[in-house]
């Protein structure tokens, strides 16, 4: 993984899904904490770009959480 993370101005929601599972692998970060990159990126463009859709956001953090637990047990649904 390139270290992306550590970078000034570099988020999470920068990252590529390859970089994002070497982290999620590595334990450097989770699926949560991507995810709310993510929320925060969508969130500081609220208001400036309306192509935005429905969020469900409880949703996505209870499967952010469960693909965190999969991680921890080195048990994923997939290569990414």
């Amino acid at each position: 993984m390139r270290d992306h993370a550590s970078k000034p101005g570099i988020q999470l929601a920068d990252l590529s899904v390859a970089d994002l599972g070497a982290g999620f692998r590595s334990g450097a970060f989770s699926p949560v904490d991507a995810l709310e990159s993510a929320f925060a990126r969508v969130d500081a463009f609220r208001g400036h770009v309306t192509a935005l859709g429905f969020q469900d956001r409880e949703t996505s953090r209870a499967m952010a959480e469960a693909a965190a637990r999969r991680f921890l047990k080195n048990s994923t649904l997939g290569p990414l």
